[in-house]
């Protein structure tokens, strides 16, 4: 009986240490969008439903940080997740060019080593946040459908971060 016990302590004590030196970034394009000529537009009907099989997906991830861009639709489509959680997202500023804000936002999201976080970008982003987490390119995001799981362990020397593709909701057309 005692060794059993002490086998169980054991197992939960390594369990703790190994998972509390481990985080998750999930990294979302926004969801579709209600216009394509309006320079800030909300979500259309398919966008808001996709953002509700965001928080669905989530739903059991433990998020504690979300990070969106100034525009409109990002928020949107974080806003079912953030709900869930009780978050209020963090903005970052997707400016022109890209790679500033990015680089910022790299910066900002290695410096969380205690939480899984959300960040919902933009087509011409994602890709670079993405490279600048892992080192890896992945191309062009041109679905919605797209749900990057990077993995941190921080156990290692140096961190070492794994890219999971993945998908989320119904597929993108």
């Amino acid at each position: 009986m005692k060794t059993n016990r002490a086998f169980s302590i054991l197992s939960l004590a390594l369990f703790l240490v190994f998972t509390s030196c481990v985080n998750y970034y999930y990294i979302v394009r926004h969801t579709e969008k209600a216009s394509e000529t309006d320079p800030d537009p909300e979500l259309s009907t398919a966008g808001a439903q996709r953002a509700l099989a965001l928080r669905d997906t989530l739903s059991n991830k433990n998020i504690r940080g979300i990070f969106v861009s100034q525009y409109i639709r990002t928020h949107l489509t974080a806003e079912p997740t953030a709900g869930f959680f009780g978050i209020t997202p963090v903005q970052y500023t997707h400016t022109l060019p890209p790679a500033a804000g990015i680089a910022g936002l790299v910066s900002d999201l290695k410096a969380i080593t205690d939480k899984n976080v959300l960040v919902v970008g933009h087509s011409d982003n994602v890709p670079g946040i993405i490279l600048g987490l892992t080192g890896e390119n992945v191309g062009a995001i041109t679905d919605y459908d797209n749900l990057f799981v990077i993995r941190r362990n921080r156990c290692n020397n140096p961190d070492r971060y794994t890219l999971y593709k993945r998908t989320y909701g119904v597929p993108s057309p």
